[in-house]
């Protein structure tokens, strides 16, 4: 068949019209897969930091009832005499792995009659910390970071009083009403003289999720040890007692970390009927207890206190020494009996603490 020219570029402008149609379809295909994989390059998920991972928040709680402390005797005769007391009462909110604690503290001293401290041998003294409280407990997997407001810096002031007269007094404060007992007729320390809170106030709590492996555990503000009797007639007569008082902080394979203190006090030579009175004992506490599914492996910072009080008692005075865990009032020998009774070491302010090191249990 022949073909004419007219025909022929016909034909041909159809098939260049066709071949562009096609390139450009090409083309218009590249462009949207290469705006595809451009896209997605954009839309990629980036990974949050930690922070956004493991966010801290605060949570406010209502702290409520009751809660008190009876001072333990520091020195004197137990009776304030219609000279005060001056008293100090403090409570303490503190942060430890996964929880919040809460101590009360009161001290409470004999006045003169003309205002100023008596220096005497019956200047009484009552002074102590009542045993930490657990008032809060973060959701599993949390941790305590710490307490704000006006609790955050540690023991918090809610009286400075000095009592007058006998019977009790109330005082409104930040945390609740608070009531102290301090004078009455006949002994006051060990019984009456003592305060009690009835909290009403509102905590915040600073908590947070990200997993921690180092842990400050500190030893209780205050430690009293009186070791029983364990051989002689409990009295030692003026012949001292040799005291020794040694400590350690113990990691028990990893679930408890424990702090004990061991206490010796034997009668020294003297006279014919010395029957070497010995008052011997050890005092154990537990400090720490790691989250479920995590272990102690190590404890950062002193842990052995083997000489922490060594001395001879010649009289019947009240001693009181420096140590490694603060000041100690050493109770020796009195008129009477004293092993298992009398005779003890009371630590009134200890300032120490350890790091622990964690790991997960595998």
């Amino acid at each position: 068949m022949l073909y004419s020219r007219k025909m022929v570029v016909r034909y041909l402008s159809i098939a260049c019209i066709a071949v562009a149609a096609i390139a450009a379809a090409t083309d218009q295909a590249a462009a949207q897969s290469r705006f595809a994989k451009s896209s997605a390059r954009r839309t990629k998920t980036v990974p949050r930091n930690r922070s956004t991972l493991y966010p801290e928040k605060t949570v406010q709680l209502h702290m409520s009832g009751t809660d008190g402390v009876i001072p333990p005797l520091v020195r004197g005769d137990r009776e304030f005499d219609g000279n005060g007391p001056d008293v100090l009462i403090q409570v303490h909110y503190y942060a430890q792995g996964d929880s919040v604690y809460r101590r009360v503290f009161m001290q409470a001293w004999e006045e003169s009659d003309l205002g100023k401290l008596t220096f005497d041998e019956d200047y009484t003294i009552a002074r102590g910390w009542s045993p930490a409280k657990r008032v809060y407990k973060a959701p599993a997997g949390s941790r305590v970071v710490g307490v704000l407001g006006e609790f955050a810096d540690g023991p918090v002031t809610l009286m400075n009083k000095v009592m007058s007269g006998h019977g009790s007094y109330v005082m409104q404060t930040l945390a609740g009403r608070v009531t102290a007992w301090g004078d009455r007729k006949g002994k006051d320390v060990g019984d009456y003289t003592r305060t009690a809170i009835n909290f009403s106030h509102n905590l915040r709590v600073q908590i947070s999720e990200r997993p921690t492996n180092r842990v400050t555990v500190a030893l209780p503000r205050t430690f009293t040890i009186q070791p029983p009797l364990v051989s002689g007639d409990a009295e030692f007569a003026g012949h001292g007692p040799h005291i020794n008082v040694r400590a350690s902080i113990l990691n028990t394979g990893g679930s408890r970390l424990l702090f004990s203190m061991y206490m010796k006090a034997r009668e020294g030579v003297g006279g014919f009927s010395n029957d070497f009175t010995t008052a011997e004992g050890t005092k154990t506490i537990e400090l720490y207890r790691p989250p479920a599914g995590f272990r102690i492996v190590k404890v950062h910072g002193k842990t052995s206190f083997p000489t922490l009080v060594k001395t001879f008692d010649k009289s019947h005075k009240v001693e009181e020494l420096d140590t490694e865990l603060g000041r100690a009032h050493v109770f020796g020998d009195r008129k009477g009996k004293d092993a298992g009774v009398f005779t003890r070491v009371v630590f009134p302010n200890i300032k120490h603490s350890v790091v622990v090191e964690l790991e997960p249990i595998q």
